[in-house]
């Protein structure tokens, strides 16, 4: 049975239809966002500070995505947890949001087959804009939103190397859009993915996910070559007496090819084009379901020199391009064009300093196509936009166990304003081995609304005449006046210990004092009228801890996040909902016998306080994923076998952001997975 809101309904849920304006979440200025680190290869004096190679550092992790170099995870002036291809291949996982429900602070909900609520620290639903979300450090979110629809991104789960989530504000690094923080999910590498696989992912429901892969190197060169097919049947057909109506079916071809030639030792070139292609079904917003299928088609591409000098420093120029033509007949008919181009320089000033400066330029238009009276419609229908952003860090190793960081960056937007962003860090060795480290920082970062969010003009719902006046609508969302930048301050606290050879102990805590943040404000309660404007702050706080235990054949870990959100105002929208205050997760991978390894995943999130914007579930749950994986073949292939969300049948009803149609998911499903490489 479909659940559809009647009038009455419509008007009492007033800013949550608004729901437009979550869709203006989805404006805000897209990051100015640069590409993966260029590598720093000169040897580091013994200190907090090594600048050494990834491939230096062997067993211990490192991350770019804290300052945009190679860093090891106790030196890194902002908090990042580390998601390995280890825990995604053998967790048995391909959607990239659901990947990410076992990261502290990390906000994942899912609303419907396709659609997933991801933010750093809360402030999440399908369109939001303030977690920034990258691709080998180039942009993957939308130039109309802000964020990025993870159901249509062209990467593919075998492909994945690691994804860093930078945790606190990092628009010092990686400009407007890493307002809370940054996830960076970083693709294998061509020289390092040889040979061939093919891989084939089903459910009981049907559902499959399938990739085949090829790379190559000769001496000078290496490539790799991805494709990949994804079909998700609906939930109606999936959920077992299920009484909702839903159009959540999915079909995605995905392909994604990189190359590298290295001219010598010390300069390469990289390039690369990705691409999707997505039919599914739409869904209901803000009163309106037209019933026809989105289709979205995208295309990346880029190219880039790295070299690095004889003096030690290095650097990189690169040129990156996204095209996308997205039909939702429940929201827009969009095609966008960016054309992104920067550069990065890092060198020493002294054996205890190393500076880095960069910037980039970046070009967008949008041309929109209005076909009916209920579309979203921005101004004039097309826009052009361009953005500049220039930064600098400075690490300066002041004794063997002090280090600071500095950060900063400016953005300037021809459609809203210039801006800034910062980070200053010290870091302190508690020991001379340099196994306890504890941090000290402070923060800055904004978020410039884009066109989503500028100039967001609606009209939805009809309603019936008579017995109401003709040309009134359930939900009229009326474009904004200016609209200031959202700005959020940040203050830090964490530790890094390496407890023994086997045990790792993160801890990091946080106040954020957020201004200036974007809502829904009501004109008209009934029929409903609003607009968009800078309504009021909100303090974020918590804390956030993580501890590993691994040797040879295992590893066990587990994690716990308090994030609490307190608004100015009592019920003020923030276009999103508000974070989960607890969450635990638990995890073990375990080496049982030759061949054989068991994976298993448990993790609690506890109810979600709603703005007015949003209803989901009230409810905490809990959801426990098991895999067991045997090695076939002599070594050559993999079978998997397991289950996601052992402990309910089904989930839901869940209520999407600015929807009034709710529907339940499937729970508890078997899945099994045949892979073979050579």
């Amino acid at each position: 049975m479909r659940r559809i809101p009647d009038t009455k309904r419509v008007g009492r849920l007033q800013p949550l239809i608004l729901v437009l304006g979550a869709l203006a979440t989805t404006a805000g200025a897209q990051d100015t966002a640069p590409p993966e680190a260029a590598p720093d290869s000169k040897p580091p004096p013994k200190s907090i500070d090594s600048n050494d190679d990834l491939l230096l550092f062997e067993d211990v992790p490192v991350v770019v995505s804290a300052s945009r170099r190679a860093q090891k995870l106790s030196e890194l002036a902002v908090p990042v947890s580390l998601v390995t291809w280890k825990d995604i291949h053998y967790r048995g996982v391909t959607d990239i949001a659901q990947i990410l429900t076992q990261v502290p602070g990390v906000n994942v909900l899912r609303v419907d087959r396709n659609r997933w609520a991801v933010g750093v620290r809360g402030l999440h639903h399908e369109f939001a804009d303030r977690t920034l979300v990258l691709i080998n450090g180039r942009n993957a979110g939308s130039p109309v939103v802000g964020g990025p629809d993870f159901g249509v991104l062209p990467v593919l789960a075998e492909d994945i190397e690691r994804i860093e989530v930078v945790r606190g504000p990092g628009g010092a690094v990686w400009g407007a859009n890493a307002f809370n923080g940054a996830i960076n999910i970083i693709t294998k590498k061509p020289e390092d993915s040889t040979g061939y696989l093919a891989t084939t992912r089903l459910n009981e429901y049907g559902d499959s996910n399938s990739q085949l892969r090829w790379g190559a190197k000769g001496e000078k060169w290496a490539f790799r070559v991805s494709a990949g097919y994804d079909e998700h049947e609906t939930s109606e057909d999936t959920v077992a007496n299920d009484t909702f109506f839903s159009r959540d079916f999915a079909r995605t071809i995905r392909y994604d090819t990189e190359g590298v030639y290295n001219f010598d030792d010390r300069t390469r070139a990289r390039f690369g084009i990705a691409g999707a292609h997505t039919d599914r079904g739409d869904f209901e917003f803000a009163g309106y379901w037209p019933m026809v299928d989105e289709r979205i088609d995208q295309t990346r591409l880029f190219a880039r020199v790295e070299h690095e000098f004889e003096s030690g420093s290095s650097g990189y120029l690169q040129w990156f391009g996204n095209v996308a033509s997205e039909n939702r007949p429940t929201m827009w008919r969009v095609d966008s064009f960016e054309n992104d181009l920067e550069a990065q320089y890092a060198f020493d000033t002294s054996k205890a300093n190393r500076m880095m400066i960069g910037g980039n330029v970046r070009f967008i238009r949008l041309d929109q196509t209005v076909l009916s009276a209920q579309d979203i419609i921005f101004p004039d229908g097309d826009t052009d936009e361009v953005w500049f952003g220039a930064f600098v860090t400075d690490r300066w190793q002041a004794t063997e166990r002090l280090a600071l960081e500095a950060q900063f960056r400016g953005d300037f937007y021809t459609e809203t304003s210039a801006d800034w962003s910062a980070r200053l860090a010290a870091l302190y060795a508690l020991d001379k081995g340099q196994k306890h480290v504890v941090r000290l920082a402070a923060a800055k970062a904004f978020r410039a609304p884009l066109i989503a969010l500028r100039g967001l003009n609606s009209t939805r719902g009809p309603l019936p005449s008579p017995p109401m006046p003709p040309g009134l609508f359930a939900v009229t969302l009326l474009p904004p006046d200016d609209l200031d930048h959202e700005e959020v301050y940040a203050l830090e606290a964490g530790y890094t210990g390496r407890v023994t050879d086997d045990v790792e102990v993160r801890v990091n805590s946080y106040f954020q004092r957020y201004e200036s943040l974007i809502g829904v404000t009501t004109i008209v309660a009934e029929p409903f009228v609003g607009t968009l404007e800078n309504i009021d702050g909100a303090n974020g706080y918590g804390v956030e801890a993580e501890i590993s235990y691994t040797v040879d054949k295992a590893r066990l870990y587990a994690w716990y996040a308090y994030n609490a959100l307190d608004t100015d105002q009592s019920g003020q929208d923030v276009r999103a909902i508000y974070p989960a205050e607890h969450s635990i997760g638990l995890g073990a991978r375990w080496h049982f016998a030759t061949g054989f390894t068991a994976n298993a995943d448990y993790r609690y999130t506890s109810s979600f306080e709603t703005s007015p914007l949003s209803t989901t579930a009230t409810e905490g749950t809990h959801a426990l994923d098991l895999a067991v994986t045997a090695e076939v073949f002599k070594g050559k292939g993999e079978i998997q076998v397991g289950v996601e969300d052992v402990f309910d049948s089904t989930d839901g009803p869940i209520t999407g952001y600015g929807s009034t149609v709710s529907q339940e998911l499937p729970g508890r499903t078997f899945f099994a997975r045949l892979q073979v490489k050579f």
